[in-house]
């Protein structure tokens, strides 16, 4: 298994997931994938240039779930891969353990 060296700062387990997200800043709205996802934050891939420290809105829909999910946040980490959000109010684990 592969560490990355900011897995130690994290107070959350992230999950590997695949879910199409419906993404939103100031300055535009764009579709992409969140590629892992604990209850404090997410990572999403884009090729879209984004800025750090700045909100995101963020709508997606849990796999057995009946309703869509917003979540806001703020972008960390920019890299060539993504994004990084880290949320403003957490996701309930039980939303997680289904996944």
């Amino acid at each position: 298994m592969t560490k990355y060296k900011f897995d130690d700062k994290r107070k959350h387990h992230r999950k590997v997931s695949f879910i199409n997200a419906i993404c939103e800043t100031n300055n535009c709205t764009f579709t992409d994938f969140i590629t892992n996802i604990s209850s404090g934050g997410l990572f999403i891939e884009t090729g879209i240039p984004l800025s750090v420290n700045k909100d995101i809105s963020i709508t997606f829909v849990f796999r057995y779930a009946k309703a869509p999910t917003q979540v806001v946040g703020k972008m960390v980490r920019v890299d060539q891969k993504g994004i990084g959000v880290k949320l403003y109010d957490s996701i309930p684990e039980s939303n997680l353990s289904n996944w």
